[in-house]
């Protein structure tokens, strides 16, 4: 087969869809060495991946608008020019108003969107308008946790065979780290507190950070937020200081990858309250770093997480306090949370995700 896979999104960030993109990417030129994949992006920077593949460069498209208005006919024409078999969108962001031979996927990583709008961008409902037109020209909608499927056959009404799950996976870096050396450096570099509690993801309002800042436990402890600026963040960013605990609130913004690891390791918890998630990547990474785990018990969360963290209802702030107080006071607790979570991230892998997705390629290719 010949397939092409729309790989902007790891080209400029290196959160959750980046790292989605990057990883699966990677694995599928690792394990499949009978079909030849072709790279559609606009970097300039070529990528450095083993296996058989091939770059197409697309200039001038570089942002959402532009694959938007350009997108139905520069697909078109490379699906023609290079014979594609399959043209797999990695983003949620291309309109497949087109036809042709080549089948086309589409992944799709949450409908938060439809869900809680008001905390979305003009841009963001624009593109949520086309999307049930655009699922209706897709052979196979590919999506990250049966939370996510549940809520694409609900609003986009889709027939559930038509969606099939493919769970993330942790990169092996993410792993208890001994090396007393490289935990300093990594403290230095970012001038980390002894102690802290940790949030990693975007800085907007579907992660509830609103909940976690305001609450009392950081009255006594360090909160360190790793994560670029997001949406309608200025507020979240204002708050500490309207509440008195600026010291206590430490932003560090994005973090490149081979850091995140240490920052995980030095971590006394990982708080993760989104009142959404398409899958909830920090909670596992976390959790392979040997980091116990507070998080939500809404959307995908309870799905990845199992029975390996403090599940809370992210609204309640006095249930996120005393689960982290919990796991601060008592060592037992804390150890058997850690045990736990080494298991439960084990089940995960981007081999598997690969897979998954190629198989996926081979039904829809029948």
């Amino acid at each position: 087969m010949r397939i092409g896979l729309i790989t902007n999104m790891m080209d400029g960030q290196n959160a959750g869809i980046g790292r989605y993109t990057e990883n699966l990417v990677k694995n599928l030129l690792l394990i499949d060495k009978e079909n030849k994949y072709y790279l559609i992006h606009s970097n300039k920077k070529s990528y450095r991946f083993k296996g058989n593949y091939q770059e197409i460069r697309l200039p001038f498209f570089d942002s959402i608008p532009k694959k938007l208005i350009m997108g139905t006919f520069l697909f078109e024409k490379i699906c023609r020019d290079y014979k594609l078999d399959i043209l797999h969108d990695l983003g949620q962001i291309s309109p497949f108003f087109f036809k042709s031979k080549t089948k086309k996927i589409l992944t799709i990583f949450d409908l938060s969107v439809y869900k809680y709008p008001k905390i979305f961008t003009l841009l963001t409902h624009t593109y949520s308008k086309l999307l049930p037109l655009v699922v209706k020209k897709v052979e196979k909608i590919i999506t990250i946790s049966k939370a996510s499927k549940k809520d694409i056959v609900k609003y986009l009404k889709v027939n559930p065979s038509k969606v099939k799950v493919s769970y993330l996976g942790v990169e092996k870096q993410f792993k208890p780290i001994n090396n007393q050396t490289r935990l300093q450096r990594v403290k230095k570099k970012y001038q980390l507190p002894n102690k802290y509690i940790l949030f990693v993801g975007t800085i907007e309002p579907r992660k509830n950070l609103t909940s976690l800042i305001k609450n009392d436990t950081l009255k006594n402890n360090h909160l360190v937020i790793v994560g670029k600026k997001g949406w309608l963040s200025d507020d979240i960013y204002k708050l500490p200081g309207k509440l008195g605990i600026k010291n206590k609130i430490k932003f560090i913004g994005e973090v490149i990858d081979e850091n995140l690891p240490a920052i995980y390791n030095q971590a006394q918890v990982l708080v993760y309250p989104s009142i959404y998630e398409g899958f909830g990547l920090p909670v596992l990474e976390a959790m392979a770093c040997g980091c116990p785990v507070v998080t939500s018990n809404i959307s995908s969360l309870p799905e990845v997480s199992g029975k390996a963290a403090i599940l809370v209802n992210p609204q309640n702030e006095i249930e996120i306090s005393k689960s982290i107080e919990d796991i601060l006071t008592q060592p037992f607790f804390r150890q058997n949370l850690i045990k736990k979570g080494f298991l439960q991230a084990k089940k995960f892998s981007w081999e598997k995700c690969a897979k998954e997705t190629l198989k996926t390629y081979q039904e829809v290719k029948r």
